[in-house]
C-alpha cells in the first residue's frame, strides 16, 4: 500500500509540476509575443515605391511611400539632393500601415545643385508617430524612381522650356570659310524675362562666340542671338551625335545662372560645322 500511495503521491507532484511548467510556458510565450507586437507596432519604417508628375497639379512632385511599420505615421517633410521646397502647399499626410500612400510635394529643381550621380538618389524623410515623436529617415529611390527625378531636374535646370523660354535654333545663317555663323532665337513666355550670358559648345575642338553679350530677352518679344562657330583644336575627336551649343542663362524666377544645352541635330548647321571641320582640318593636314 506505501508503494502505491507513494507512486500515486509522486505521479500527482509530477501531474502538479509538468502543469505549472505548462502554465509557466504558455505565460511566457504570452509575453513575449506581446512584448514582440508592441515593438513591432513602435517601429517605424517606410519603404519608397514610384515617382511621377502629380495628377492635381503640373508643378508638383508625387512620390508612393508604403509603411511598413506597425502604427500609423505622419510624414512630415521630405527632402532631396537638387531639389527646394516650390511655392505649392504642403501638409503632413498620414500613412497607414501596410499601405501605399502618395505624396504631393511642391518639390522644385534647385539648379545649383545637382543630384547625385547615383543608381538610386536618396531621400530623407521626416516622420512623426502619434506621441509626437520626430524620426527622420535615409531611404533611397527605385531604379524607376531615380531616373524620373533626374529628368525632372534636368528639364527644369537644363531646358529652355523648363525655364519658360521658347527657342528657335540654331539656324544656319552665315558660311565662311573659317567659320559658320548660327541664329538662335529666344522667346520668353508670358510676362517671363532673361539674359543671356555667354555661349559655349560640347563638341571637342570647336569654339563659339556671340557678339553683343550679355543681352536681356524681355516680354516685350523676342532677342535673336548670332553665335559663331569655328576650328580651335583639329586633334579633337567630335562626337556629333551629342553636339550642340550651350548658352548661359539667368531667368527672372531666379538669380541663379542656367547651362541650357541647343543641340544642332541633324540640320543644315551640324551638316555645315562638319563640312567646316573637314575643310579646316583637311587643309592643315595638306600643308
Amino acid at each position: 500500500m506505501r508503494t502505491v500511495q507513494l507512486r500515486r503521491l509522486t505521479s500527482v507532484r509530477a501531474g502538479a509540476i509538468a502543469g505549472a511548467v505548462l502554465i509557466g510556458g504558455v505565460v511566457g510565450f504570452v509575453g513575449n509575443d506581446a512584448r514582440e507586437q508592441a515593438v513591432a507596432r513602435s517601429e517605424v519604417e517606410v519603404v519608397l515605391g514610384a515617382a511621377r508628375f502629380a495628377e492635381t497639379s503640373s508643378n508638383a512632385f508625387a512620390l508612393s511611400v508604403r509603411n511598413t511599420g506597425g502604427r500609423t505615421v505622419d510624414i512630415v517633410d521630405v527632402t532631396m539632393a537638387g531639389f527646394t521646397q516650390g511655392t505649392g502647399d504642403w501638409a503632413a499626410v498620414a500613412a497607414e500601415p501596410d499601405t501605399w500612400t502618395d505624396l504631393v510635394m511642391p518639390l522644385e529643381p534647385d539648379c545649383t545643385t545637382r543630384p547625385a550621380d547615383e543608381d538610386r538618389i536618396e531621400a530623407e524623410l521626416e516622420v512623426r508617430t502619434d506621441d509626437g515623436t520626430s524620426t527622420t529617415l535615409r531611404r533611397r529611390l527605385g531604379t524607376a524612381a531615380t531616373e524620373f527625378t533626374k529628368r525632372l531636374w534636368k528639364f527644369g535646370c537644363d531646358s529652355a522650356s523648363g525655364m519658360g523660354l521658347q527657342v528657335r535654333g540654331p539656324t544656319t545663317s552665315r558660311i565662311e570659310p573659317d567659320r559658320v555663323d548660327a541664329t538662335v532665337q529666344i522667346t520668353p513666355d508670358g510676362d517671363r524675362r532673361a539674359r543671356i550670358l555667354d555661349v559655349d559648345s560640347t563638341i571637342p575642338g570647336l569654339a563659339v562666340s556671340a557678339s553683343e553679350l550679355p543681352r536681356d530677352a524681355g516680354a516685350d518679344g523676342s532677342t535673336t542671338v548670332t553665335v559663331s562657330l569655328s576650328v580651335r583644336e583639329c586633334g579633337a575627336a567630335p562626337a556629333w551625335d551629342e553636339a550642340a551649343i550651350r548658352m548661359e542663362i539667368v531667368p527672372t524666377n531666379g538669380d541663379r545662372a542656367r547651362s541650357v544645352r541647343l543641340p544642332l541635330g541633324s540640320g543644315t548647321t551640324l551638316t555645315e560645322v562638319v563640312r567646316l571641320v573637314e575643310r579646316t582640318c583637311g587643309r592643315q593636314e595638306r600643308s
